[in-house]
């Protein structure tokens, strides 16, 4: 046998094996079938230090760190708790972040109550090792803003244009979050 000849079989049998191994392909998804493969996109903020010439002053801004997709057909409930799940295993160290229902007055404001909780071992500060405590994240003032930014705005999604909440309530372990030194988690955050 000639080389180009052995070359031929060569590859005739490659592409037969090539052929012959590929899964089915699947012309167009049916019609319910597409819905489900659509997704939405949200941001997740992180913050940096950003210097502001004519103030001349450097102040920790929010930028976007990362984006996530979330199947588009999944409650605004849904969402908030697949972000919330997010923000927890990729700053947060794994620790709690528990979205409620939302709710709102007469139906008019719709506010979603997130509730930072410590794990079933935490006492108080200096009862579990570093970053398994939400006090870790709530201390120092770049740690305490970057805390703030990262739960706020990833949570708020300002620049989402689908049906979001009109707002945030911060609470911590079950109590509404207090006016503390280095995290500005207190009180109503309106979307606008």
């Amino acid at each position: 046998m000639t080389r180009p000849t052995v070359l031929w079989i060569v590859f005739i049998l490659l592409l037969g094996l090539v052929l012959t191994s590929c899964s089915e392909i699947r012309e167009k998804p049916e019609a319910g079938e597409q819905q489900a493969y659509k997704t939405e996109s949200f941001a997740i903020y992180s913050s940096k230090d950003s210097l502001f010439v004519d103030e001349n002053a450097i102040q920790r801004i929010a930028f976007v760190d990362g984006v996530i997709e979330v199947e588009q057909g999944k409650t605004m409930l849904e969402k908030l708790k697949t972000i919330a799940d997010t923000l927890s295993k990729r700053y947060f160290n794994g620790l709690t972040i528990a979205i409620s229902d939302s709710f709102g007055a007469a139906g008019t404001v719709s506010v979603a109550k997130i509730n930072l909780l410590e794990s079933a071992d935490f006492n108080g500060p200096g009862t579990v090792p570093s970053y398994q405590s939400w006090y870790d994240f709530f201390q120092g003032t770049t740690g305490g803003q970057n805390t703030t930014i990262t739960l706020r705005e990833s949570l708020l999604q300002r620049h989402y244009t689908g049906e979001w909440v009109d707002g945030l309530v911060f609470y911590y372990q079950g109590e509404p979050m207090g006016d503390w030194d280095h995290i500005a988690l207190y009180g109503f955050f309106k979307r606008e």
